[in-house]
């Protein structure tokens, strides 16, 4: 039958129906169930019959005290959906984890810790001491780990035909290249030096390493698609670049994918101290050989080389590098230097991309440079955004290059838009909340940005977060994840000894690269949700009156193919006007 009655009440109104139904036949039995011989002291048929109805009705409750533990998960799930921005269904996501629960419990799940936040400045949640969330290793799957030759001073990564590289310097001069999959070294070399006359210095030389100048920030880019360039800077201001190629090998007795990865040809120095530039700090005069006025108080370590970029306008390349007395250089991509200027604010960031005018990133604000005629680089209003905001660290969108994520002095967390054209730059704030984490260091590049495809990594000296970065415009992102450093190096087997105060981050497609401790490098795959890519509807191609229309065009193009002199240019004329003349009664 029919009804309109929840599950539970018609459960309930057909366990009764079979009581009364029970109560009829005690009744109709009479005296030949008095004359069973029961051990015990006869019972009333009545006490029989209401203590059964009793039992029945303590099942009927249970059964809906499961019925709606079953449905009631629902909300529970809504509230946390926010919390990776993932498309599954309320039924495949995981319910939190009890702690107090996995803390009776035996074998590894009783051993592992819970995880404890990684700051108290969350607004309701400040009181909350440890939380059974998911941790690193539920969605950061580590696929090797690897020690390199000595401390590692720079990382980033390398485009690639798969997966990409990470490529490291250390302070004992040597460049590696990681394969991030496999962990294997691809390419292991010294680092390049030229001697004051322009000649490398080899490695096996005796001078090699008195003249030999620590690695300090490191930038790849793609020249074709398997041809790629690492450009190091060094502490004592020299920019050299290593042109590599890349050949992935596949045969029947080989079955596995090897890599061939090497150097082109022998690096070039492209920047080199002191420097000289053919337009003059301001732009104005355009003379050669005008240098720049130097900030005096940065000691012998000014001129360390801390940002670089590459740009593409045209045919052309162009490189920007800046070094710790905020001195900006423009130089081309055969080694010509095309501008200095000497900046108000330290510089924070770039932004990368192909645009003629380069958005740069300092800490009083955001500035812009035209590649095409460099001159002085103009300040950029931004709308939304309070005049004495000042930026600590900040990074693009490695997706979408307009979004842009930057942490201020003051501890906060800004998403901005920024647009550019030929000669304008226009940027707008969408959001802004508190980062929790600790902003002010010894020096600004201990923190770290990288970002992925929905989400944005910041790495400092006591651990690594990751942040959701789904959602409107105007969200700002969501820390979901943190792991202390000494916890990542527990994981490979690795005791940490003390906070490394320059831990260095890359991340390219769904990889990600975090060092751990001074000399260990260890590579992750993110299994973090991301959205599903929209289904493409195939209705459209099986519809009759498609299908109609293309035997159409195809008899139309076979009779005008088929009869001479009936073409036309183009696409040729409707028929009975030169495309089908031919045809009889035409």
């Amino acid at each position: 039958f029919k009804t309109k009655a929840p599950a539970a009440e018609t459960m309930r109104s057909l366990l009764l129906a079979v009581v009364l139904a029970a109560a009829a036949a005690l009744c109709c039995l009479g005296p030949a169930s008095a004359a069973v011989d029961v051990p015990r002291e006869p019972r009333s048929e009545t006490e029989l019959l209401m203590e059964r109805v009793a039992y029945l009705e303590s099942r009927v409750f249970q059964l809906e005290a499961q019925a709606k533990a079953s449905r009631g998960t629902g909300a529970e799930a809504k509230s946390r959906s926010w919390w990776f921005g993932s498309s599954k269904k309320e039924s495949q996501r995981a319910a939190p984890t009890d702690v107090a629960a996995s803390a009776r419990g035996n074998g590894d799940e009783a051993a592992q810790p819970p995880q404890v936040l990684s700051h108290s400045n969350r607004g309701r949640l400040a009181h909350v001491v440890a939380s059974g969330q998911k941790r690193w290793t539920d969605y950061m799957n580590l696929n090797a780990a690897v020690m390199t030759q000595g401390e590692i001073t720079s990382l980033c990564s390398i485009p690639g035909k798969r997966s990409g590289y990470f490529a490291t310097t250390t302070r004992a001069g040597a460049l590696q290249v990681f394969h991030p999959v496999s962990g294997e070294i691809v390419l292991e070399r010294k680092l390049a030096l030229a001697g004051e006359d322009g000649e490398e210095v080899s490695p096996e030389d005796s001078v090699y390493p008195d003249l030999l100048s620590e690695a300090t920030a490191s930038v790849a880019l793609q020249v074709r698609r398997n041809e790629s360039k690492l450009l190091v800077g060094h502490a004592n201001g020299d920019v050299y670049a290593y042109h590599f190629t890349e050949k992935l090998i596949k045969s029947t007795y080989y079955p596995e994918e090897r890599v061939e990865f090497r150097l082109k040809e022998a690096p070039v120095r492209i920047l080199r101290r002191p420097v000289e530039a053919e337009g003059s700090s301001d732009g104005g005069s355009g003379e050669a050989g005008v240098e720049i006025q130097h900030k005096e108080e940065c000691g012998p370590e000014g001129a360390a080389i801390t940002h670089l970029e590459s740009f593409k306008q045209g045919l052309n390349r162009f490189y920007l590098a800046a070094n710790r007395r905020d001195e900006l250089f423009l130089i081309h991509e055969n080694g010509t230097l095309l501008y200095t200027e000497q900046l108000e604010d330290p510089l924070v960031a770039m932004r990368p991309g192909l645009q003629q005018t380069v958005t740069l990133v300092t800490a009083g604000g955001l500035r812009m440079l035209d590649l095409r005629r460099p001159r002085k680089t103009a300040p950029i209003e931004c709308e939304d955004l309070p005049a004495d905001v000042r930026f600590y660290s900040a990074a693009f969108n490695s997706e979408k290059n307009s979004l842009a994520y930057f942490v201020t002095e003051a501890g906060d967390l800004v998403t901005m838009h920024v647009n550019s054209n030929k000669h304008t730059v226009r940027c707008i704030m969408k959001s802004s909340k508190a980062l929790g984490l600790p902003t002010h260091f010894e020096e600004r590049r201990e923190m770290k940005m990288r970002t992925i495809k929905n989400y944005l990594f910041v790495s400092i000296p006591q651990g690594t977060a990751i942040f959701n970065t789904t959602g409107p415009a105007r969200r700002p992102p969501r820390e979901i994840l943190f792991e202390g450093s000494h916890e990542l190096g527990r994981q490979i087997g690795v005791h940490v000894e003390s906070e490394t105060p320059n831990a260095h981050l890359a991340a390219r497609n769904n990889m990600c690269a975090v060092q751990i401790g001074t000399s260990v490098l260890g590579m992750y795959q993110s299994d973090l949700p991301v959205r599903a890519p929209p289904q493409i509807s195939t209705k459209l191609w099986s519809q009759p009156i498609f299908l109609a229309m293309i035997g159409i065009g195809v008899f139309y193009q076979y009779n005008k193919v088929k009869r001479p002199g009936g073409g036309g240019a183009g696409m040729g004329g409707m028929p009975g006007m030169g495309g089908m003349g031919g045809m009889p009664g035409m």
